[in-house]
């Protein structure tokens, strides 16, 4: 239920260790609750580099709602 201090842990995590794929995982759903698209999206695409299996529903929203927001002037 901690947002902030999860955003902060997984934060913390990448510093020591930017190849922890899960944590961008993870980092991607706390930012997307918090409601940074943007945010989400980066570390949806950053986990999927580093070869983890991001679910493909979350990721098609996240690009959804990313997409949205860059056609709202």
């Amino acid at each position: 239920g901690d947002r902030a201090g999860a955003l902060q842990d997984y934060t913390h995590a990448l510093q020591a260790d930017p190849d922890l794929a899960e944590a961008y995982n993870n980092r991607a759903f706390v930012r997307f609750l918090e409601g940074d698209v943007c945010g989400a999206l980066y570390d949806i695409r950053r986990a999927q580099t580093l070869g983890w299996k991001v679910n493909p529903e979350f990721a098609s929203e996240v690009e959804r709602r990313s997409a949205s927001r860059a056609a709202v002037p």
